[in-house]
């Protein structure tokens, strides 16, 4: 039997031929790429009543295919949720339907590291970084651009590079903006000196979507946070803080202030918006949503005004996390802590703890807690041995960090920035590195 199938979708239009037999219940499916873009998948399911005749499927709207909880045989297709790809079977491994599985010059070791190539410029490549959902996000400080990587199995492949050469430090910090519904596309935010730039995942890439200016300083947007309908701006020449409310790529301030209550640490997350109350204090402050005041969060006992708290922040559904690296413990200078403050229903945050790493096979830990970042209920601490940075990754357990691994880095550089994936992936970006005959090239490490 000869089965016409004509599938409309959007602006593609596939017609294909496939054979199957009489009154025998198959899966048929077809797909075509080209130019790493998956333009269709269908399938036909035939039933025993389907009578053996040619005749015409017309499919018109799209096909839901979910991920794949069976034992895999040769042949089979699936949506893999985490690498938000469609994949293959191809009787050994799942492999991407989107993008090239043979020699690709953009194929990169997920274990290793990434560099932005043969640039003799000193491009600070790793300036900035951040993961969600497969997708890598790179900045590339000296050539004012952003590269995007996708993840498929154990391989990095390069999607897409956004540069933007009319705008300075275009790409000095950036952050992908994690949608509570999955439904919605993800989004990237990229900050330059003149504004903090959107851009929206659809049909294979990320295209802008809309963008928030402020005054143009050389320190705006120098440190931003979104959460679902929340964030914050800090610009560090004009010493100014938006908060800022809104969600996807629109968002409006909500409240401007100057002064010392604008410094660099910046987390928001569930209507929830934390940051370092200013340089020299010990404290954090804390605002539930926009207007609605919550307060200062301030070091708990045992702490002092040299502890630096507040250095690093990091949020989870019901924890805030206050890094303070210079805190002294009994026996060791600046060996540092990481603060817990639990939420409670009132929105109040209080002291449930902290965290202390006094050592590692390598030695005595310092300046443990000077980095922090989360993602979902996975959590990355940065400390040093020696100079060296390590790294530290926790699972949230209800109100429990429970220590997942350990990873020293052997980097010493003082400039970097680390990012988690919601798989528990480490990252790390290192402008400075010196990769190879390239002065500062940069690079980013993954563990």
């Amino acid at each position: 039997m000869q089965i016409l199938k004509k599938v409309s979708h959007m602006d593609f239009v596939i017609t294909t031929v496939v054979s199957c037999k009489n009154n025998v219940s198959r899966m048929c499916f077809s797909f075509f790429s080209l130019n790493y873009l998956l333009a269709m998948i269908t399938y036909v399911f035939l039933s025993g009543s389907l009578s053996a005749q040619t005749g015409i499927v017309e499919i018109s709207g799209a096909i839901k295919i979910s991920e794949s909880t069976t034992t895999p045989a040769a042949g089979m297709i699936r949506w893999n949720e985490d690498a938000h790809d469609f994949e293959g079977f191809n009787g050994i491994e799942w492999v991407s339907l989107t993008l090239d599985g043979g020699s690709n010059e953009n194929r990169m070791p997920i274990q290793g590291g990434l560099s932005s190539g043969t640039e003799i410029d000193s491009s600070f490549f790793g300036h900035s970084i951040d993961f969600l959902h497969g997708f890598l996000a790179v900045g590339i400080k000296n050539k004012r651009s952003v590269s995007i990587y996708h993840r498929q199995n154990n391989t990095w492949y390069l999607l897409q590079e956004i540069q933007d050469t009319s705008k300075t430090d275009f790409g000095k910090k950036l952050q992908f903006m994690e949608r509570e519904d999955q439904n919605q596309n993800d989004y990237l935010a990229i900050a330059s000196d003149q504004s903090i730039d959107f851009f929206q995942y659809d049909s294979g890439g990320f295209t802008i979507a809309g963008a928030f200016g402020g005054f143009p300083s050389p320190g705006f947007a120098d440190n931003f946070a979104f959460g679902d309908s929340e964030g914050g701006i800090w610009d560090s020449y004009l010493n100014k803080f938006y908060m800022m409310e809104g969600s996807q790529s629109e968002w409006t301030p909500c409240l401007i202030s100057s002064g010392l209550t604008a410094t660099k640490e910046i987390t928001a997350r569930n209507a929830v918006l934390a940051k370092r109350a200013h340089a020299g204090a010990q404290s954090v402050e804390v605002r539930v949503f926009c207007n609605s005041f919550q307060g200062l969060i301030s070091n708990p006992s045992g702490g002092a005004l040299s502890d630096a708290f507040g250095s690093a922040i990091g949020l989870t559904d019901s924890l805030l996390l206050v890094g303070a690296p210079n805190w002294d413990n009994d026996t060791l200078t600046d060996s540092g802590r990481v603060c817990l403050f639990k939420r409670n229903t009132s929105n109040v945050y209080n002291y449930i703890g902290q965290i202390v790493h006094p050592m590692t096979e390598g030695g005595m830990i310092k300046k443990f807690g000077e980095a922090i970042d989360v993602m979902n209920d996975n959590i990355a601490i940065a400390g040093r041995v020696n100079g060296k940075l390590v790294l530290f990754e926790y699972a949230v357990s209800q109100t429990n960090l429970i220590e997942q691994r350990v990873i020293s880095t052997g980097i010493s550089d003082e400039q970097y920035e680390i990012a988690i994936d919601s798989n528990g992936q480490l990252g790390i970006g290192v402008p400075t590195k010196n990769a190879g005959l390239y002065h500062a090239q940069g690079i980013v490490l993954f563990y």
